[in-house]
């Protein structure tokens, strides 16, 4: 029943239980080779299974321009934000969840106009600096102190802003695969996107509704999508249908004005003043072969931050989470170690 209200963003019930607080870390000086790959020290799962996986909180709280968020949160212990991208959904980041939740309080969310959070009644509220307030709302709600918080894509973005919010929540960031600054100005190692968004951004302001139609028919998950997909954002020879299926399927059910208003805001946001201002340790993940998010993006994000370390994917593209996900939960595993946040 509470699907279906959530699908209608009416959501008048909030199903709540007290998270458990965490406690201070001491920050370290850490360095590692771009190019280690990590052991798998932890005895970390390897499954991934989290068909049997359920929340044991979960609900909605009212955001600062009473914009409804919807929130789970995943098992016990010292909490992780994780932060999906833009038309994403929290399905992307069933890996990290079937692993962390084990050890972990894991929290997820939906951006504003995403899945079964609410569009603000305000569209000048479709920004990456309102996603960010929806998370400082968020963590003050759910009374946690210290966080650490893990972005992909966008998510990377707006967990920059979060942190510069309220620095003293944050104990450590990991990034994976994103950029603080327009993404157009590297896509595809180049900035020929630019031009495609601006063209698409006049044709919205013309007639949105045909625009808004089109999108719907352009994004529908059919065999030229899943190949498009496949070869541009994923690994096509690592990555699972399913994974694939699930990415398209949450951008069709995204509507093109949302989609349009973030990515515009995205192609003015600069983050990279906020990046000066963190200090708490950062791991940066890359992806070899992510022609979203190239490896000199993230390379410039390790040099803008004072406290940070890289780990590389071989072979990884713009999903690496998604496409070497035992990878990546070692070294996010291996970083959580390192700062003594367990």
């Amino acid at each position: 029943m509470w699907l279906e209200i959530f699908k209608n963003n009416k959501i008048t019930v909030t199903y709540n239980s007290e998270p458990q607080p965490a406690k201070t870390i001491a920050k370290k000086s850490v360095e590692t080779s771009p190019m280690e790959r990590p052991a798998n020290k932890m005895g970390l799962p390897t499954d991934h299974d989290t068909s049997r996986l359920e929340p044991h909180t979960r609900g909605v709280f009212q955001s600062r321009d009473h914009t409804s968020i919807y929130y789970e949160i995943y098992g016990q212990g010292k909490p992780l934000l994780l932060c999906y991208g833009l038309v994403c959904r929290r399905e992307h980041w069933r890996y990290q969840l079937a692993c962390f939740a084990k050890k972990y309080q894991v929290i997820l969310f939906d951006y504003r106009g995403h899945q079964f959070s609410s569009q603000p009644t305000n569209d000048q509220h479709l920004t990456l600096d309102w996603c960010a307030y929806d998370i400082e709302d968020l963590l003050t709600y759910l009374k946690v102190e210290e966080v650490v918080g893990i972005g992909h894509s966008m998510g990377v973005g707006v967990l920059t802003r979060a942190v510069v919010l309220d620095k003293s929540k944050f104990k450590a960031i990991i990034f994976i695969c994103g950029t603080v600054k327009n993404p157009f100005e590297r896509m595809f190692h180049s900035n020929r996107m630019n031009r495609v968004h601006q063209v698409s951004s006049v044709l919205f302001d013309v007639m949105p509704g045909v625009v808004s139609s089109l999108w719907q028919k352009l994004t529908q998950n059919n065999i030229f999508n899943f190949i498009l997909a496949s070869r541009l954002g994923f690994n096509a020879d690592r990555s699972k249908d399913s994974d694939v299926n699930s990415y398209l399927e949450g951008v069709h059910q995204i509507p093109f004005s949302v989609f349009h208003a973030l990515i515009d805001d995205y192609t003015r946001f600069d983050g990279q003043s906020y990046l000066k201002q963190i200090e708490c340790p950062a791991l940066i993940i890359a992806g070899e072969k992510d022609m979203i998010t190239p490896k000199e993006v993230q390379d410039e994000i390790v040099s803008s931050l004072k406290n940070s370390e890289m780990h590389l994917i071989p072979e990884g593209s713009h999903n690496s989470h998604t496409d070497f996900p035992n990878e990546v939960n070692i070294a996010i595993d291996n970083f959580l170690e390192k700062i003594g946040y367990q």
